[in-house]
């Protein structure tokens, strides 16, 4: 039986489950779970509002562990998923790191035109990236082969790859990522940190994905855009940029303290004002 909110359950695994909520709309968007430390279960979630808003049907694929999706049930998983994608005039994959990996993994085997992925990885296998020591533990029990980005590459596929360009290993990734998928664009987004859209989800903009996913044409400049106009009020940012400068500009840093002391101040004021009214 589908959790609450979804019409259908579409695969029930002991490492990968999968819901719908299809309602014959023309388009789909496939989103998969992200990394949560420690993760040991399954953590179901409602489907997206502003999808359902929209009028695009969702598939969301949940995961039992931080394994990237690569298990024994993955095939099955796709064989689930495939022949419902494939009947659909339009199919996007989203995702958030763990989740933005899979949205470039399995975009071939749904049919996908268009791939979103906020600070996503190529690859957490140890021997391919030494270098990245943040999913070690994981990266132990990850399948190299199987979960290789080559065998999904494709010189159409479009889309966008949200990263900060200040997160050193985040760049590394997904400069990896665009070898196997040429046509996708870089949305750069200074200090958003990690996953990259932290500073528009601070100041109530993380629909904002949503929004781009749906349109027309996945455009990476919208999101620029967006976190541009978004970010002198998000508290997010003013702690990336401030912890960044302080090891190499200590006047930018103090800058930074003094713009997130003032926001701070703003915020607890308008928490009182709301109180009082």
């Amino acid at each position: 039986m589908a959790p609450d909110g979804w019409t259908r359950l579409i695969y029930d695994g002991d490492t990968l489950k999968a819901c719908g909520r299809l309602t014959g709309a023309e388009r789909i968007i496939v989103t998969f779970d992200y990394r949560r430390p420690l993760r040991s279960e399954f953590v179901l979630q409602s489907p997206s509002a502003r999808l359902i808003e929209g009028g695009v049907d969702q598939i969301h694929v949940f995961a039992g562990a931080n394994h990237w999706f690569i298990t024994p049930e993955t095939d099955a998983l796709i064989q689930s998923l495939s022949p419902i994608t494939q009947s659909y005039a339009s199919v996007r994959t989203m995702g958030y790191s763990m989740g933005g990996y899979a949205a470039f993994r399995f975009a071939r085997d749904l049919s996908a035109e268009a791939a979103i992925a906020v600070s996503p990885q190529a690859t957490i296998d140890p021997s391919t990236v030494p270098f990245d020591r943040r999913y070690r533990r994981e990266g132990k029990s990850f399948d190299a082969r199987k979960g290789h980005l080559g065998q999904a590459a494709s010189d159409s596929l479009e889309g966008l790859i949200a990263v900060d360009p200040f997160r050193g290993m985040d760049m590394v990734h997904a400069r990896m990522i665009l070898t196997h998928f040429p046509s996708v664009r870089l949305a750069r987004l200074p200090f958003g940190g990690h996953p990259a859209t932290k500073a528009l989800a601070g100041v109530n903009r993380g629909v904002i994905l949503q929004e781009i996913a749906m349109a027309d044409r996945v455009a990476a400049e919208s999101l620029v855009l967006a976190h541009r106009r978004s970010r002198i009020e998000s508290i997010d940012y003013w702690k990336e940029l401030g912890a960044w400068a302080d090891r190499k500009r200590p006047a930018l840093a103090e800058a930074a303290g003094v713009a997130l002391s003032a926001l701070r101040g703003r915020r607890a004021e308008m928490r009182r004002a709301a109180k009082s009214g």
